[in-house]
């Protein structure tokens, strides 16, 4: 790719892994420039108060609780997926068809001015959000709440009669690779299908922030560049990034990718998605690694990034960037950006 011409890399994504540093220099310039062009300077930097999930930085400290996650099936995973096995749900105040409202209600008496709610798989890749619709909609209605599903895999009906619950978002992850999601995931899915809930959430008229997990097969970047293609064309509301974590006592601990490659689909993320806010999720490796590859997406022109380090929004005021921190979900992104595409 010659200087800092990005059209070339939206035509041929797949060269973006074989970019020479000086070229993803270039390439990553460019991109921040129309970042700020199109969206502003300002960085949205987000740490919901999720209990059990200390933050504060020299910026910003969020109220405990103030951001609460649920899990409508407690610890229980059918899926078993091997980047996870049911280790995030641990960290969600759990709940069950019986309590799910009860649960909610609590967390919102306790100051929750925003819920996620998730859950375990089934076999079938679906969490069971769907009998508990009435339950987010009554919450919606009375207390004003942004409700966030971070759903698994749901049909198009289903999709349909979660939209008139009035959330204000769903997210899910998009695999690239069939190959991953058999291997990886144990789902009889394709990327096509993913894709697929996307188009029907905005057909629905529901917010949609789908995440692509980089490095999701055993730390291989195998269909990420893909998934953002597809997504490039489809438009979501907001597109999420996380990185692969070593989860301790799954299948892939101690596995972490390579960080080039990780910065280098960053980058395509950004160029490909020149039109959508651009989020770097909650879960990404610690350590140097994590300081590396939060300078990188700040340079490169994501609208926002969860839980940063004070080193990472002080890059990010050197660069000419404004952090303005929020207490909820990076997903929602849209809520405090006037300069939303819609």
């Amino acid at each position: 790719m010659a200087g800092t011409d990005i059209e070339l890399l939206r035509r041929d994504p797949r060269i973006v892994t074989g970019l020479t540093a000086r070229q993803t220099a270039d390439a990553k310039q460019q991109a921040f420039l129309a970042r700020v062009g199109r969206f502003g300077r300002v960085l949205h930097c987000h740490a919901p108060g999720f209990t059990g999930v200390p933050y504060e930085t020299d910026s910003f400290a969020p109220a405990p609780g103030a951001f609460e996650s649920i899990s409508v099936t407690g610890a229980s995973c059918a899926l078993q997926c091997d980047h996870c096995r049911g280790h995030l749900l641990r960290a969600m105040r759990p709940a069950g068809p019986e309590d799910f409202e009860d649960v909610l209600k609590d967390a919102i008496a306790s100051g929750a001015r925003g819920v996620l709610v998730s859950g375990g798989a089934g076999r079938d890749g679906k969490v069971p959000i769907l009998p508990h619709v009435d339950a987010l909609r009554r919450a919606k209605e009375r207390h004003g709440v942004d409700i966030v599903v971070h759903s698994g895999f749901m049909d198009d009906e289903e999709i349909r009669v979660l939209g008139g619950a009035g959330v204000d978002g769903i997210m899910f992850d998009v695999p690239g690779s069939a190959e991953t999601v058999r291997s990886v995931c144990h789902l009889d899915k394709t990327p096509a299908d993913f894709g697929r809930m996307v188009a029907t959430c905005k057909d629905a008229g529901l917010p949609v922030m789908p995440h692509v997990i980089i490095g999701l097969d055993w730390g291989q970047v195998k269909g990420e560049i893909d998934a953002l293609v597809a997504l490039g064309a489809l438009e979501p509301d907001v597109l999420v990034l996380v990185i692969l974590m070593a989860l301790p006592g799954t299948p892939m601990a101690g596995v972490v990718p390579d960080i080039d490659i990780v910065e280098k689909v960053i980058l395509a993320a950004r160029v490909l998605n020149p039109t959508v806010p651009v989020q770097l999720g909650c879960a990404r490796p610690h350590g140097d690694f994590r300081t590396r590859v939060e300078r990188f997406a700040v340079e490169c022109g994501v609208n926002g990034i969860a839980y940063p380090l004070d080193e990472t929004v002080e890059r990010a005021r050197q660069i000419g960037l404004e952090p303005a921190f929020h207490g909820d979900c990076c997903s929602l992104v849209r809520k405090h950006s006037s300069e939303a595409r819609r």
